[in-house]
């Protein structure tokens, strides 16, 4: 889906999906580090959905579950 509308407005998607997503993150996409948080977590989302998809059955899709659930736990945890 990418370059697949005029000039900048992949740019304008990302910010859109960004902000919303931050949002629900409940971080402040106005700084880059909340920024890079919401694209990092939600990149993680995705890459889950896309193995979930490959599942040959509940078993293997539970394993994948409890392994993404642990790794978004990690990476929302606030720094320090």
């Amino acid at each position: 889906m990418e370059d697949d509308g005029p000039a900048g407005f992949d740019a304008l998607r990302r910010q859109a999906w960004v902000r919303r997503n931050a949002r629900l993150l409940k971080v402040d996409e106005r700084r880059r580090a909340g920024r890079v948080r919401v694209s990092v977590l939600t990149t993680v989302s995705g890459g889950a959905a896309r193995e979930l998809g490959d599942c040959g059955d509940e078993t293997e899709a539970r394993e994948i579950v409890d392994e993404v659930c642990g790794i978004l736990i990690h990476l929302s945890a606030p720094p320090g």
